[in-house]
């Protein structure tokens, strides 16, 4: 049922840009720990792709 995935990578997809719009990531005293969710969430994104046999651009 590859639906269910293609629901959570845009619930996913959502929540990520309601975070990346309110916070600064570049230059905030919690950079590490934010550039860590923003590596996370872009290899979450990228294998949830490749499961439906979608090639992620490297670069947006």
């Amino acid at each position: 049922m590859p639906h269910h995935i293609c629901t959570y990578l845009y619930e996913l997809a959502q929540e990520f840009n309601r975070f990346y719009e309110k916070n600064r990531v570049i230059g905030d005293e919690r950079e590490a720990l934010r550039l860590y969710l923003v590596d996370t969430y872009a290899t979450t994104l990228k294998n949830g792709l490749e499961l439906l046999g979608i090639h992620a651009p490297e670069r947006m």
